[in-house]
């Protein structure tokens, strides 16, 4: 089956369903929903219910390389799919938190969602990227993408990030990455929502740590950090630039682009 778009009364049987590819859910679906015998006919699994309740999606047997995931989602379980090529995660409406605890091992990352939603990937260590790298906005090319006026995105075990994670346009208040080790491209760029980005443990940013015309962004918590490539941190306007120094300083990396921060106290 290609596609399924099922509007049910509260009902909804697909123990049967083995093969999709693209599949809707409707109105009244609630609860649990369990695809039991839903497998990998196709590599690409798109998710799409629609409705004012959220639902947990079950996948015990799918092993696929890419999966979408939009609207009330409250829950994905692909305890057979912990590592997936590419993964898209886009919440709606307000209120929705999407939690996807199987997931450990993803290619490209891609977050997206609406004011109030949240989006939880707490076993999540590593995101390794593609050849074809995705980007987000006008930031530098990235393995994970993070563009959501969600409040909050959270990856407590990401550890390392080959391809870079970006931000631009709408995000998240916070970025805190408590786990994060190694990335090779941090690039946040016109992130008016954001005030915070902590990453107690980042040690290396191997190209560009990039953070621009962010102008609510006040703290820059990167304790560790010890080297990065280049270092462009400029018209940040909230944020003093001492922070900047600070920077630089630790990693001996002194970039001509950085300017436009305001005084330190």
């Amino acid at each position: 089956m290609i596609g399924l778009n099922a509007f049910s009364d509260g009902s909804l049987d697909v123990s049967s369903l083995s093969w999709g590819n693209n599949l809707g859910l409707g109105a009244a679906a609630t609860g649990d929903v369990v695809f039991e015998h839903l497998e990998s006919g196709s590599p690409y699994l798109e998710l799409y219910p629609v409705g004012a309740g959220a639902i947990e999606v079950h996948l015990p047997k799918w092993v696929g390389s890419w999966i979408n995931v939009r609207g009330p989602v409250s829950a994905l379980h692909t305890p057979q799919s912990t590592s997936i090529q590419t993964v898209s995660l886009r919440p709606d409406p307000a209120g929705t938190t999407l939690v996807a605890q199987d997931l450990t091992h993803v290619g490209d990352l891609r977050i997206f969602g609406a004011p109030g939603t949240a989006i939880s990937l707490p076993n999540l260590v590593e995101v390794s990227g593609s050849v074809a790298p995705i980007r987000c906005g006008d930031a530098l090319p990235a393995a994970a993408c993070i563009s959501a006026e969600s409040s909050s995105v959270l990856l407590p075990a990401l550890a390392l990030v080959e391809g870079g994670l970006s931000m631009a346009g709408a995000g998240p208040t916070e970025l805190t990455l408590p786990a994060l080790v190694t990335i090779d491209n941090l690039s946040v760029v016109e992130v008016d929502s954001l005030a915070f980005i902590s990453a107690p443990v980042l040690q290396t940013v191997t190209e560009t740590l990039q953070l621009r015309w962010s102008n609510q962004i006040t703290t820059l918590d990167l304790p560790s950090l010890t080297s990065a490539g280049c270092i462009d941190v400029r018209n940040n306007f909230s944020l003093p630039s001492c922070d900047v120094a600070d920077l630089i300083a630790q990693t001996g990396t002194a970039c001509s682009q950085n300017s436009g921060n305001a005084s330190c106290p």
